[in-house]
């Protein structure tokens, strides 16, 4: 089954028609290359000779989706099939070798390859949904049809083209003859561009260029971001899309544009709701930093890079249009993994949360000007060294806040000794560390923060301090492999959301606390403190199912996912590798069985 949204279907296909048609004519006279004769000799053995010769080797054909149906129709001079034919040869066949845009029939009919989707709010399947919107989508690309003439074959090449893209780049391509020179500049191309997309109403239900001039409907900032990097490129710029939610004001799924000359570059907005004509701005840029005011520390705050691929090594200005930059914001680089190494300078004195939380960063220096460090700052999966500053040290795999005795992260330690001195596990201080297996909180400390230890996907063993007297939300959520939690203090407080529903571990405390509250209101299983002892830490190798136990239910979760074509990760799942064979097949299911199905003695 196919299930994703639709915005994400038509973008896609967009994207790609849009780059195929840059080398495609939209004349539809040059759309067939008549062969030249393609002779089939017999073999020698043979007295008679024979020719064989085909109408076309190379086809265009046009196809558009229903859902634009009641907008335009393909003109007739646009093929939408083609009939080969083949003449000089007795025995003939035809079969699509290569591709899956195009049919062929029995005759050598080409037609253009479809499928039925059923959409239901905002998401498509091709599985029928009692209901639903029916659609029928093609699928443009390229295909090859291999002809067999007399056991002689060759190929015809055949490109099925969105005729609404087709379209809507002719519209866009006659905009840009009628109203941009050579002799403008580029602010003042940049500016007919914006005027063209703020000519368009604006409307949520369409997402691209193509679907906005179609339509003749109007378009959401997608669509509007879509047309100016189109007509940008047309013209020989360099332009990218931005993520536009974190500016002010925008919303969560917001973006505009970049446009780069080769000396100066632009951001473009007309993306604003309301009715055409719009309102739409161009700002002139000399850096590739979105930055806001921080009134605390009196500075420019940096809060997204804006270049089209993040670079390896990302270097942070010391000031910004006459403003020292004082901080880095929340987020920054969250899940950026291209960047391998962050240059701070030393205005530098605050970072915000999670600013470089999940980044590819193996190597950072931490200013002496860095006063302030956000919760899940450094979860860095890759990190290999780290120079922390006399506020902030970092030793044993574990960065520490010397003045306020807070462990702020532990990025990718194996394990941690916790120093006695330590009065708070920090908001988020083993986000994500996918090495760890086990903590022992020592008594020093009193607080454990928000999301502690979020997604620690290996962690089996944690043990409460006898003075812990808080534990924040979610600081266990999401882990799956999770055998037990010792809470020491009776008294200790849980925040919201502390496990997940697919925690199957025990929690234990002592009688009548308010650990063994937590569990029975949330219907965890709980134990008595003293039988904490038994408590291992290791998972048995088949546990595919993460419930810390090799049973056949591990057997039948493996068959069970991959009988829907599903595979399973051996990095994110390495104890599926029942065989070790360095994948994850129905050979694990089968061992996993036969070694359960093994009689049992005991000594």
């Amino acid at each position: 089954m196919k299930l994703f949204k639709k915005i994400s279907v038509i973008m896609t296909a967009l994207t790609i028609s849009i780059f195929a048609l840059s080398m495609v004519s939209v004349s539809a006279f040059t759309d067939i290359t008549t062969a030249s004769e393609i002779s089939v000799i017999k073999s020698d053995e043979q007295t008679n000779r024979t020719t064989a010769s085909v109408n076309a080797t190379n086809i265009n054909l046009y196809a558009i989706d229903s859902t634009y149906d009641e907008f335009m129709q393909i003109p007739e001079n646009y093929n939408t099939s083609f009939q080969l034919e083949v003449t000089g040869a007795k025995n003939v066949s035809y079969t699509v070798s290569d591709g899956d845009s195009v049919e062929v029939s029995e005759t050598g009919l080409i037609t253009p390859a479809s499928e039925i989707w059923y959409w239901s709010g905002g998401f498509g399947t091709t599985s029928y949904i009692e209901g639903a919107e029916v659609v029928t989508e093609y699928i443009y690309g390229d295909s090859v049809v291999t002809v067999t003439a007399d056991n002689k074959t060759f190929d015809v090449n055949v490109s099925v083209q969105n005729y609404a893209v087709v379209y809507a780049h002719n519209i866009m391509d006659t905009y840009i003859a009628d109203n941009i020179t050579s002799s403008m500049t580029t602010y003042e191309k940049l500016e007919i561009i914006a005027q063209f997309v703020a000519s368009y109403d604006y409307n949520a239900s369409y997402s691209s260029a193509v679907s906005m001039i179609v339509t003749d409907d109007g378009g959401d900032c997608w669509a509007s971001t879509d047309a100016i990097v189109i007509m940008a490129e047309k013209l020989g710029l360099e332009a990218w899309w931005r993520n536009g939610n974190r500016d002010p004001g925008s919303g969560s799924g917001h973006i505009n544009a970049m446009v780069y000359d080769g000396e100066t570059y632009f951001e473009v907005e007309a993306g604003y709701t309301g009715s055409a004509p719009r309102h739409y701005y161009i700002e002139t840029r000399d850096n590739l930093f979105s930055v806001t005011y921080n009134s605390e520390y009196e500075g420019y705050e940096i809060y997204q890079y804006d270049g089209p691929t993040m670079p390896e090594e990302l270097t942070i200005p010391s000031s910004i249009n006459g403003y020292d930059v004082v901080s880095i914001g929340d987020s920054f680089l969250v899940g950026e993994e291209d960047v391998k190494k962050v240059n701070l300078p030393s205005t530098i004195k605050s970072l915000g949360d999670w600013a470089f939380s999940g980044s590819g960063i193996t190597t950072f220096e931490l200013p002496e000007s860095v006063e302030k460090i956000g919760q899940g700052t450094f979860n860095l999966p890759y990190l290999e060294n780290f120079t922390g500053n006399s506020k902030f040290a970092f030793y044993d795999g574990m960065l520490y806040d010397v003045e306020n005795d807070v462990l702020v992260a532990v990025p990718n330690a194996k394990s941690v000794n916790i120093p006695d001195t330590c009065a708070e596990i920090g908001g988020g201080a083993f986000y994500w560390n996918k090495n760890i297996k086990e903590v022992i909180i020592p008594p020093s400390v009193t607080k454990v923060g928000q999301g502690a230890f979020y997604y620690c996907d290996n962690l089996r063993k944690v043990e409460l301090g006898e003075n812990v007297t808080s534990v924040g939300d979610f600081a266990f959520y999401g882990i799956d492999n999770l055998k037990g939690i010792i809470v020491l203090n009776p008294d200790c407080t849980f925040g919201e959301n502390q496990l997940n529903s697919y925690f199957k571990g025990t929690i234990y405390g002592h009688e009548n606390s308010t650990a063994q509250a937590y569990a029975e209101m949330y219907g965890y299983t709980f134990d008595l403190i003293e039988n904490a002892g038994n408590l291992s830490i290791e998972r048995p190798i088949g546990d595919a199912n993460c419930d810390n136990a090799l049973t056949v239910s591990d057997a039948a979760f493996i068959a069970r996912t991959l009988a829907k074509r599903l595979t399973i990760s051996v990095d994110e799942n390495p104890y599926a590798d029942y065989n070790g064979d360095g994948k994850v097949t129905v050979a694990d299911a089968a061992a996993i069985a036969r070694e359960l199905a093994k009689p049992k003695t005991d000594f």
